[in-house]
């Protein structure tokens, strides 16, 4: 997705764009960015893999792990945490430059309904943005 049907304003920003005019934000005063809620489809059964990536952009890097902003995808049942994986595109990014990044996780054995995907700043440092994402599944 590219963001542009989003009508929330909190956690989207239009400063920045890979493509259309708006991209999911998270920086020291908006710790959390606009979630992607994705209900789980027929193909995504146990078994299989998704492939979950994105455009992602900073002006400056945080160095320290812990406190980079984070791309998170959380496996949700009814609103509760069934799996949950992040990863801390910073390590590859180039300040500057949109860099694709993303991650391939397995379905859980466990039932869910939705998977949630978001920015996490978790420190209060750094500033980052999406665009374009898009999910794939796969088999092994």
């Amino acid at each position: 997705t590219d963001f542009e049907e989003v009508t929330d304003s909190v956690g989207m920003s239009r400063q920045f764009a890979h493509s259309g005019l708006k991209a999911v934000f998270v920086a020291p005063q908006t710790p959390f960015s606009h979630a992607i809620n994705l209900p789980k489809t027929a193909e995504m059964s146990r078994g299989k893999w998704l492939h979950i990536a994105a455009q992602f952009y900073c002006r400056e890097k945080v160095w320290e792990a812990w406190v980079m902003p984070q791309f998170v995808v959380r496996f949700e049942q009814q609103g509760q945490s069934v799996r949950e994986r992040a990863l801390r595109p910073f390590r590859v990014m180039e300040p500057g430059k949109w860099t694709d990044v993303g991650m391939d996780i397995k379905v859980p054995k466990k039932e869910f309904d939705n998977i949630k995907i978001f920015l996490w700043c978790p420190a209060g440092q750094g500033e980052m943005w999406m665009d374009d994402l898009r999910v794939e599944v796969f088999e092994e």
